[in-house]
């Protein structure tokens, strides 16, 4: 499971390249702009689930006292990085998106900022810890 994380992490990181290369473009290709955002969004939700199934449901669980606070510390972190990103894309619609491409830009880049942290984050403080425990869908 910890492989599916890892590769999950992977697809993220491409479709936030390539949502950051549209943006780096003075004018927004509309079409291209909303099709990244609807997969970065899908993926967001995809990785979400398999990592609260798998890595927090069993963490926070974990016998050792400062792993499961650990677990639970991101969890919570997480559920506002979730928060953000759906007020994000519920914020900055099709029509929103062209007519204030900059402001856009701006606002995105910073989503994307904190996606790539939490990721490394999670990888170098987390997954660590869930090496050599069972990361199959805690009950």
């Amino acid at each position: 499971m910890l492989k599916k994380l890892y590769d999950s992490h992977r697809q993220l990181e491409a479709s936030a390249e390539r949502l950051s290369r549209l943006i780096d473009a003075p004018q927004p290709d509309a079409e291209a702009v909303q099709e990244a955002r609807w997969d970065i969004g899908k993926r967001i939700l995809q990785h979400m689930a398999l990592e609260d199934r798998h890595l927090f449901a069993n963490l926070v669980r974990d016998k050792r006292p400062a792993v499961a606070t650990l677990a639970r510390k991101y969890q919570a972190d997480f559920a506002g990085h979730v928060a953000s990103y759906a007020e994000h894309a519920k914020r900055w619609t099709a029509e929103r998106v062209v007519a204030d491409w900059n402001g856009y830009r701006v606002m995105t880049r910073e989503q994307l900022r904190l996606l790539r942290a939490r990721i490394n984050q999670v990888e170098k403080e987390l997954f660590p810890l869930a090496r050599g425990i069972s990361l199959n869908a805690a009950h």
